[in-house]
């Protein structure tokens, strides 16, 4: 189901970081990739939540014939193409791991707070400050 490019397969992965490559080195001999998530390891094919991303905005942008600026959270390496696209990129703080390095058009805002807490404050903060 990966290879179609329409799902990622999550792996809670409990084995070695030298497994881990090894598993990797197979995923791309077969034309998928691993990527690392928060919790989990997901195996995909070309795809990511980048693709989606700016599906949605450019069929909002289509639709409503009006320009969006996106905001995009996230705490993993899965999600740094989204947040290297998006208008305001926030990096939400992880009690599991550090903040990935990512390189993005936009300054990164990086969450005092973990989870469901961290979205929210990254949400108020960025829509108070350009409301003002």
């Amino acid at each position: 189901m990966a290879q179609t490019r329409e799902f990622s397969e999550p792996l809670l992965w409990r084995d070695s970081e030298a497994s881990l490559k090894k598993l990797s080195d197979m995923a791309l001999s077969e034309g998928l990739r691993l990527v690392m998530g928060g919790r989990f390891v997901h195996l995909m094919g070309d795809t990511d939540k980048n693709l989606a991303q700016r599906w949605l905005v450019n069929r909002m942008r289509v639709f409503h014939e009006k320009d969006y600026k996106v905001m995009a959270l996230g705490d993993s390496e899965n999600d740094a193409q989204m947040l290297a696209d998006a208008d305001y990129p926030v990096l939400i703080r992880s009690e599991k791991h550090g903040f990935p390095d990512i390189e993005t058009k936009s300054p990164v805002y990086r969450t005092k707070r973990t989870g469901p807490s961290g979205w929210y404050e990254a949400v108020r903060t960025i829509v108070l400050r350009e409301l003002i």
